[in-house]
């Protein structure tokens, strides 16, 4: 994943992130909102980790930190919904004895 890494000679880098300022953030979470849902997972963490452990830490990274939990939340939330449930096969049970007859 390439965040900040200069794109190849002639080319413009596929979506351009940042994270130093709450509008910064919310900006970077439309862009991301129109990629793959890996891609967006990727990002994210990226850039919320990257305000998280700033040596610098401003407000506005704090603030941005807020917006990338948010959307994380929300994706976290997604791909469960994605996710196909499992089928477990139904558990047999043993048949009951009549030891008490009357």
């Amino acid at each position: 994943m390439a965040v900040f890494n200069d794109p190849p000679p002639g080319k413009k880098p596929t979506v351009r992130l940042e994270y130093g300022t709450a509008n910064k953030a919310r900006r970077s979470v439309k862009r991301l909102q129109k990629q793959p849902l890996a891609y967006q997972t990727q990002a994210a963490h990226t850039l919320y980790y990257r305000a998280k452990y700033h040596k610098y830490q401003t407000k506005g990274m704090k603030q941005a930190m807020k917006i990338y939990g948010r959307f994380l939340q929300t994706l976290r939330k997604t791909s469960t919904a994605r996710r196909p449930k499992a089928k477990r096969p139904k558990a047999k049970r043993p048949k009951a004895t009549q030891s008490h007859k009357k």
